[in-house]
């Protein structure tokens, strides 16, 4: 999984380890970028600023699918999610 500009905007891919089969997983308009895997690795933490124009962190499925918005702080900028080692 990575971050990437390569379709003209920062999304979040994934691929095989080979490097084949890249997939977008992000398809927003907006900024996506520094994915993390959880530790049990059925979720992602990415940093966004689809919500409110500025960086926030935002937790998705593996599949890019149902997004949310964790942090929704409109005057800090954050970047570079992590997850504590029990976190799921």
């Amino acid at each position: 999984m990575f971050g990437s500009d390569r379709t003209g905007n920062a999304d979040v891919f994934t691929m095989r380890s080979d490097g084949s089969a890249v997939r977008t997983i992000t398809r927003d308009p907006g900024f996506d970028a520094y994915p993390v895997y959880s530790g049990d690795g059925r979720s992602i933490a990415f940093v966004s600023d689809r919500a409110a124009g500025v960086n926030d962190i935002f937790r998705m499925r593996t599949d890019g699918s149902a997004a949310r918005n964790l942090t929704n702080t409109p005057t800090v900028l954050e970047f570079e999610p992590d997850w504590q080692p029990t976190a799921r």
